[in-house]
């Protein structure tokens, strides 16, 4: 350059940098609802939209997810599904695939056979990395038995109860309460010593809705509900139907 001598040292001036600190909170993800659950469904090309609503009450029915005031969240039963299925089936583009895939054929651009041995060959891979894992229970560990101490929470068809019924306990937490159906969370809330959050769709004798909470009497295994409010309270006690046994409805604690 011109003026400056080879070899000469020159000296560089710096300005600071001036950083400003904003004190901030993250926020959470949104809360998943009906409508956005579809729109997700729809974006990944997940189903159709005269089957997408039926696949969010699938999950429903199969405890995978549940309905929280207006959120759908999901369970544990759910949350430990996907701990055991491989990433690669817990994938949406999987399934959009999938629909791009019959959408072809249904167009006369693909071939069914093609499509079927490719389900195959990706199913048997499946089995082969499921044999390779150490068995896993999904959503089956509830603990000791309450009234016992001895036994372990099992479920059956209709509820759930002490593994030690054969030995005399008759410990059981029938899987429907008042013409509505527990989830295992509630139970796992239950047999935890909470009292569960509070559940709507209870039917009482004279066929009216009502909402209520749960507790459970770990001396007496019973199950009763919890009102907030006395105007909660059916009129008349809750259907008892398969709901007797150690449940006891109708009764405010």
């Amino acid at each position: 350059m011109t003026g400056i001598r080879h070899g000469t040292r020159g000296t560089k001036r710096t300005t600071p940098h001036r950083y400003v600190l904003d004190q901030k909170e993250t926020k959470a993800p949104p809360k998943i609802n009906d409508a956005s659950l579809l729109a997700l469904m729809e974006k990944h090309g997940l189903g159709t939209p005269a089957t997408r609503a039926r696949i969010v009450e699938v999950l429903l029915i199969r405890n995978y997810v549940e309905r929280q005031k207006k959120t759908v969240v999901s369970t544990e039963k759910g949350r430990a599904l996907l701990k055991v299925v491989p990433a690669t089936a817990q994938s949406p583009e999987l399934t959009g695939q999938w629909e791009a895939h019959l959408d072809a054929i249904a167009a006369g651009t693909g071939k069914a056979g093609d499509f079927m041995q490719a389900i195959r060959v990706y199913t048997q891979e499946l089995v082969m990395a499921a044999q390779g894992q150490a068995a896993t229970a999904v959503g089956t560990d509830l603990g000791a038995c309450p009234v016992c101490q001895t036994g372990h929470i099992v479920a059956s068809k209709k509820g759930w109860g002490c593994s030690h019924w054969r030995e005399g306990c008759s410990f059981t937490i029938w899987k429907t309460v008042a013409g509505k159906a527990l989830t295992a969370t509630d139970v796992k809330s239950l047999l935890a010593g909470k009292t569960t959050r509070e559940i709507r769709g209870f039917t009482s004798k004279a066929g009216k809705p009502f909402s209520a909470q749960l507790t459970l009497n770990k001396t007496t295994g019973a199950v009763a509900f919890v009102f907030s409010r006395k105007e909660d309270q059916p009129h008349a006690k809750a259907h008892p139907s398969q709901n007797a046994g150690r449940t006891v409805p109708g009764r405010p604690v």
